[in-house]
């Protein structure tokens, strides 16, 4: 305690305890209170039991935390906020930010967390005018809730996956639960355990996980037409998350054009659910210098902060 707020301290006990003259309170206000104190409107000593209690709650939520991932002007970064109930009780509820917070410390230690650091919009590299057109149609999904489905179809190395990855990283630090899943290694795992116990519970959470984001749909070993296994377990997939709006990233090798010469009933469906090329089902135009190269030779610089 510094000596400055020693006397304070002290002449606030007195305060407290009734000892002090008019004086000595004036002088306590005028030099001495509290910024909670200040902002409350009222010493402490001149409180009632009730204003005390609130005062108490204001000093509480006004102190700041150290939790990581982003600066939360609500809780302060403590991850919790105090309130007083109809009862005139205490009470401690967690703030809006802290699921956040779980998703995004759940996927920096996930299998995907370097590609989740380096994957964001302000590092997406712009050189050609469709570059500049894709990145503000993905900022822009991020912010609406009309059409859940972003769908990035282009030949290999365009960006696709690091402005997929971008979105579903603002997505995930909104506090939607997100998985990124690769469809070659998703699929095969589900095509070779249809018979097993676990197949239902696997294809229920690609079905219903409130963001869910694939990458390299229809992805084949040597570049071929996919099976019709392939077409039966998307369809599934996509149809139950367009029929419960579930928020849905997908990147593939294939356009929108492309798509619609492969399947006209999938092609139909991502159209429906992404707004179609108007909105959010973008082609990658093929570069002359593979994006995913060029983006190797940047360094990549840890960024947690959370938009709030």
């Amino acid at each position: 305690m510094t000596a400055v707020k020693e006397p304070g301290r002290s002449l606030m006990i007195a305060c407290m305890n009734g000892t002090a003259s008019e004086e000595e309170k004036a002088e306590y206000k005028a030099r001495y209170m509290e910024p909670e104190e200040k902002i409350y409107g009222k010493a402490v000593f001149e409180m009632t039991a009730k204003e005390f209690l609130e005062y108490n709650v204001l000093r509480e939520n006004m102190q700041s935390g150290k939790l990581k991932y982003g600066d939360c002007p609500k809780c302060k970064n403590k991850g919790y906020i105090v309130g007083i109930d109809s009862a005139g009780n205490e009470y401690m509820e967690d703030c809006e930010c802290k699921q956040k917070r779980e998703n995004m410390e759940a996927l920096n230690h996930s299998e995907y967390s370097a590609l989740l650091r380096r994957c964001t919009f302000e590092r997406f590299t712009l050189k050609e005018d469709w570059q500049r057109e894709v990145l503000s149609r993905c900022k822009d999904w991020t912010k609406q809730t009309r059409f859940p489905l972003l769908y990035l179809g282009g030949k290999t190395g365009a960006g696709k996956t690091h402005l997929a990855v971008a979105a579903f990283r603002i997505a995930v630090m909104r506090g939607n639960h997100g998985q990124f899943v690769s469809w070659r290694t998703m699929s095969r795992d589900l095509k070779m355990n249809m018979t097993s116990p676990d197949y239902e519970r696997k294809i229920r959470e690609m079905k219903y996980v409130p963001l869910l984001l694939i990458d390299d749909l229809f992805w084949t070993a040597k570049g071929g037409i996919p099976s019709d296994e392939d077409f039966r377990l998307a369809k599934e997939i996509i149809d139950a998350r367009f029929y419960n709006k579930r928020k849905t990233i997908v990147t593939s090798n294939y356009t929108p054009r492309d798509m619609y010469t492969l399947s006209e009933e999938m092609s139909g469906r991502i159209n429906e659910f992404s707004g179609g090329r108007n909105n959010y089902s973008l082609t990658f135009r093929s570069n002359y210098q593979n994006y995913r190269f060029s983006t190797e030779l940047f360094e990549t610089k840890e960024t947690d902060g959370i938009p709030f």
